[in-house]
């Protein structure tokens, strides 16, 4: 197998807000800001066979990325796999400077290597 050259941009990387750069570079802080069921009536008194979807909401609080999951609830016990929660989908909505965007390839992107060696030249305390 023929691993292609890397070219992407470190200079990005350079750029980044020291807060952007820690959460690429060891991940988000997250915080629970509300955890609730989109619909009013009470969930876990659901007639059987019924679906309802929960919102979880989360924000960094170093860089402001926020986190949307979504999860579906399901009151039926007896199928095959039950799970009373599964989660649907997950949204992230990044704060200005935080995505790398204008990479045609994924080699073109910066990776976590990147992030890390950035880090450490930015942050070493020895």
């Amino acid at each position: 197998m023929t691993i292609p050259n890397r070219n992407h941009d470190t200079e990005w990387v350079r750029n980044l807000k020291d807060e952007n750069l820690l959460c690429r570079s060891i991940r988000h802080m997250w915080n629970q800001n509300r955890f609730a069921v989109l619909d009013e009536e009470d969930q876990f008194r659901a007639p059987v066979g019924t679906e309802t979807t929960i919102k979880r909401e989360l924000t960094c609080d170093r860089c402001g990325c926020q986190r949307f999951d979504y999860y579906s609830r399901y009151s039926v016990r007896s199928s095959p796999g039950y799970r009373p929660f599964l989660r649907m989908k997950v949204v992230y909505k990044y704060p200005t400077g935080y995505k790398f965007v204008g990479a045609e390839h994924m080699f073109e992107r910066p990776d976590a290597s990147d992030f890390f060696m950035e880090a450490y030249l930015r942050f070493r305390t020895e």
